[in-house]
This record gives C-alpha cells, structure tokens and sequence, in this order.
C-alpha cells in the first residue's frame, strides 16, 4: 500500500514535469514567432535641413531681415525655430511652408545669425549659421612704413600709407586714419592698449588710399622695430571725441 502511494506522488511529479516543460517549449516557440508582445522601439526622427537667409543690413541701423526654412525629404517640416542675430533668441513657429521670418535692425558691423530647428510630429532638429558683414566695416591693405635715417644720423622721418576698403573690395573714402607707433590708440573707452606714439592723422582720398608722415628722434629706431607702427579707423567717440574701431600692424623698412 505504501509502495503504491509513493508510485502515484512519482507519477504526478514527473506530470507536473512534463507540463512544465510542454509550457516552456511552447513559450520559446510563440516568441520565436513573434506572438509574444514586445514594447516597440521609437522610430528616428526624419532628417531635416536648416537655410538661413540674411537679407538688408547693409549698414548699421539697416532694416535686416533673418527667413529660416526647414525642408525634409518626407514633405514639409512641422516645429519651431528659435533665430538669434541682433535681438536676444526668440522663438518663431514654422509657417505652412516650413519657414520663419524676422525683421529686425543691424547694430552692429558683423553680426553671427543662427537658426535652430526644433522639430514635431516625427521631424527631427536642424540649424544653420550665417555671418553677415555690413559695409561700414573697414578692411586694411598695409603698406610698408619706410623709416628714413637722415641729416647725418640726427633725425628720422617716417612715412605710413594704407588702403581703406569694405568688404566687396570696394575702396573707403573719407575715413579718418590715425598713424601711431607701439601700439595702436584706445580700442574701446577706457581699454588701453599700451604706449602709443601719435605721429601723424588724415583722412581717406576717393581711391581710400590714406598716407602721412612725421620725425622721430633716431634713437626710437629700435622700439619702433619691436613694437611697430599701426594705422587706425578713427570713429567718434562720446567718452574720448574719437576711438580705434579697427586697426592693422603695418611692417617697418628702414633706409639709411
């Protein structure tokens, strides 16, 4: 009787087993096929690319105008654009068409415009900059300073010339220039750049070509040598009646 309650707890046992195993093997197999529900990945975002279009600004206080378009391969873009150029990031959202327009005023004479693409709805995030240069800024074309020993060794006279233009190359007439030795003037009010020695001031001709020349005792030939001489833009200035806007190293040749 023992022996027979023992045989029937072995035989449920290895039932239950087998069960087991029957559940498992057709858990592997339903998986295997697919059927078991498995949280689905999410899909990647569309490309899309970012233009950026400046437009006016020509010179400072200019009308500029900043147009953003989004384009995709898969139709047309949905998100925001946040644009940022002469005004703090303000965010704009994107038109039927996938652009943005802002109009605003130049301040300054180059100006870094850029376009962020945030996008919706599958689309994914873009941007683009662009660099816009008024024609108010100046260019310089250095021109040798001949430093010329005269009269026995006992004085030197100095000759400076540079050329003004924007930067479509064309030339800059009427543009105050300031020759200095050492270093040039005040950048910015209350920056100072160093010992400067004014030599010479004019403005320039309808060509933009600017020139001047003045005398140095001998004796400065050396610091001259190591600090340069410098041609600057001159601009009014509230603080000081006139500052440095731009400025340029000019290379030194002397003759004996």
């Amino acid at each position: 009787m023992e022996g027979q309650t023992r045989q029937k707890v072995v035989i449920r046992m290895s039932l239950r087993f087998q069960r087991r195993s029957l559940l498992g093997v057709v858990l592997v197999v339903v998986a295997a096929l697919g059927l078991v529900a498995v949280p689905a990945q999410a899909a990647d975002p569309i490309p899309t690319t970012t233009t950026l279009v400046i437009t006016g600004g020509d010179h400072i206080g200019d009308p500029v105008t900043m147009t953003a378009t989004a384009t995709s391969a898969s139709g047309t873009p949905t998100g925001t654009f946040y644009l940022t150029g002469t005004h703090e990031t303000q965010a704009f959202p994107a038109d039927a068409n996938g652009s943005a327009t802002y109009t605003d005023t130049m301040r300054q004479k180059s100006v870094e415009f850029q376009a962020y693409f945030v996008g919706t709805n599958g689309y994914g995030d873009s941007h683009q900059i662009t660099q816009k240069v008024t024609l108010d800024l100046v260019y310089f074309d250095a021109q040798p300073t001949v430093a010329r020993i005269g009269a026995g060794g006992l004085r030197l006279t100095l000759s400076f010339a540079v050329h003004l233009h924007d930067v479509n190359g064309a030339p800059m007439a009427g543009r105050a220039v300031e020759f200095t030795l050492f270093h040039p003037p005040t950048y910015s009010p209350g920056q100072s750049t160093g010992p400067v020695k004014v030599v010479c001031d004019t403005v320039s001709d309808a060509h933009g070509n600017a020139a001047c020349s003045g005398n140095e005792a001998p004796a400065a030939i050396v610091s001259i040598l190591s600090g340069g001489a410098w041609a600057s833009h001159m601009v009014p200035d509230p603080f000081f009646g006139t500052s440095a806007d731009e400025f340029t190293k000019l290379p030194v040749i002397v003759l004996g």
